[in-house]
């Protein structure tokens, strides 16, 4: 049986009377990519805030790697092996595209030498290798992703958290980058994947996961997934329905 790398139970988050996530249970297990779908609004942003210890659950429990993390904050958590990306990407324009990476390396490392080696072999997995003195603030939407991921992937994660990184590619980003994150999975990073282009997930995930207002309404293959008809009225409308 694959390793459990994370799991929640009964996980909540509440902002004043509205709950954003709701007694959610989740497994992810070793080497799975899973796509975590839903409507604007449903918690999903949220249910990562919570994974990477951005925010503390109201109740429930975490674990990650089987031990019990519940409220540790995101420093604690990244340094576990978990690391996660934003929707929004902010590179450090001031910095080279080698130096933006290196942050993210400097989560687990005070060597300068280490920080640059896992920031250069994070590059090269996402295809940057060529960009190292491109400075961040002259790169593409496409490119700034790819350093999002790649800013990641340099504190050596086992478990990766993406929102929303396909979001506003065009199609001829979109494939290569899908083959990005196939690549980093066969290195043995275990993702989670928030996503709003559901066909790129549906290429890209084992399995899918749906929640809307906060609670998990399906979970399985994604074929099965979609073609559900909770999911249907819930999320994607009667237009995108699999037969």
């Amino acid at each position: 049986m694959s390793t459990l790398m994370l799991r929640t139970t009964g996980i909540t988050k509440r902002f004043g009377g509205v709950t954003a996530v709701d007694s959610l249970d989740l497994e992810i297990f070793e080497n799975e990519i899973v796509g975590l779908l839903g409507p604007n609004g449903a918690g999903k942003s949220t249910l990562f805030n919570l994974i990477a210890g951005a925010l503390p659950p109201d109740t429930g429990r975490l674990e990650v790697f089987g031990e019990d993390v519940t409220g540790q904050p995101a420093h604690r958590m990244c340094q576990r092996g978990v690391a996660r990306t934003f929707q929004i990407v902010r590179p450090l324009a001031g910095l080279t595209v080698l130096e933006n990476a290196m942050v993210g390396a400097f989560a687990k490392t005070r060597s300068v030498r280490h920080a640059r080696e896992r920031a250069e072999a994070a590059l090269d997995l996402v295809g940057l290798s060529e960009m190292v003195t491109t400075m961040a603030s002259s790169l593409t939407l496409g490119h700034r992703k790819r350093l999002e991921v790649a800013r990641a992937l340099a504190s050596q994660p086992q478990l990766l958290l993406l929102d929303e990184m396909m979001a506003g590619l065009n199609p001829a980003e979109l494939d290569p980058f899908i083959e990005i994150l196939r690549d980093v999975n066969r290195q043995g990073v275990t993702i989670i994947v928030v996503e709003h282009v559901v066909h790129a997930v549906m290429q890209l995930a084992s399995r899918i996961v749906v929640i809307s207002q906060g609670r998990k309404i399906s979970e399985g293959l994604p074929a099965s997934v979609m073609s559900s008809r909770a999911v249907v009225e819930a999320y994607l409308g009667d237009d995108f329905a699999i037969s």
